[in-house]
């Protein structure tokens, strides 16, 4: 896909957007941006982490409080989901928010998973919670963009 080889391009095109985007009525804009690249169990991808901090900051000079993390296990993702989500609640509905994902993810049986670097996967039901951004965000505006590895395998 276009989009994961050139996060360049993305960065710009996301920029334009919300730049013509009219801002939320004086509505805080907070984005999460995760970029997971060493893995302990499965292949590093160099780009994931670049991309975010490319990220990460093209959203800053667009005056978004950003709240990044690079190559974080499923302890820290579930609480920095949670924080984002706390967040964004405590600003109120005129709040907009913004979830980045690069690196390693899955779909198991319609449901999609992001991949923290410390996951143990070796089956099915070895597969991570860390789809609780759905869960935890489900009444809120986001603006979603994942990256994922493209159909690596981990072993």
């Amino acid at each position: 896909m276009y989009w994961l080889r050139y996060p360049g391009a993305l960065a710009v095109l996301l920029a334009a957007a919300l730049w013509a985007a009219p801002p939320a009525a004086g509505g805080q804009r907070i984005a999460l941006v995760i970029g997971n690249g060493v893995y302990e169990r499965a292949p590093t991808l160099p780009n994931p982490p670049n991309d975010a901090r490319l990220i990460a900051a093209t959203l800053r000079t667009l005056d978004f409080e950003v709240l990044e993390h690079l190559d974080i296990g499923q302890k820290q993702m579930k609480i920095v989901i949670r924080t984002f989500g706390q967040r964004l609640e405590d600003e109120g509905d005129d709040a907009v928010g913004l979830f980045y994902y690069a690196g390693h993810g899955l779909q198991v049986k319609g449901h999609n998973y992001l991949v923290p670097i410390d996951a143990e996967i070796e089956r099915e039901s070895d597969r991570t919670t860390a789809d609780a951004v759905g869960g935890l965000l489900a009444d809120r505006r986001l603006l979603f963009q994942t990256a994922a590895a493209g159909g690596r395998r981990f072993r």
